[in-house]
């Protein structure tokens, strides 16, 4: 679970940093629809935190939120590329999530099965919304 927890915090600061450098035509569009995924990110991260403190699962915050931000760094920076550099590597970072939801899946509790499945959906309906905006 810390590596799902891993890419939610790095889509986290991945849409933040994007959301910030918005621009061009598209600005007020892409602008919000970042801080939406920033906030979305932020809350299912939180969310998977929490279940795995309540669970009692041996993790580390700190490697946690290192290697979120080695993930975030991996990836093209949103203040020198396009809006839709931007969102090709949010696409990219939701395909990782739900492979990891997949992986993680099995192994857990029903209760965790279904943070988990209802993480997934969230992340299915973000995909599409993405792919919508590259589209565009």
């Amino acid at each position: 679970m810390d590596q799902l927890a891993t890419l939610y915090r790095a889509a986290q600061f991945y849409a933040h940093a994007a959301h910030n450098f918005s621009k061009g035509s598209t600005f007020f569009q892409d602008h919000e629809f970042l801080g939406e995924l920033y906030g979305t990110y932020e809350e299912a991260y939180d969310s998977i935190v929490e279940r795995m403190i309540g669970n009692g699962e041996p993790f580390s915050i700190q490697q946690i939120l290192t290697n979120a931000a080695a993930e975030a760094n991996r990836y093209a920076d949103p203040s020198t590329f396009s809006q839709q550099t931007s969102f090709q590597v949010l696409l990219g970072l939701e395909q990782r999530i739900r492979a990891s939801i997949d992986i993680q899946i099995q192994s857990q509790t029903q209760g965790t099965q279904n943070l988990l499945a209802q993480l997934a959906d969230d992340s299915e309906m973000r995909n599409y919304k993405i792919a919508q905006r590259l589209k565009a």
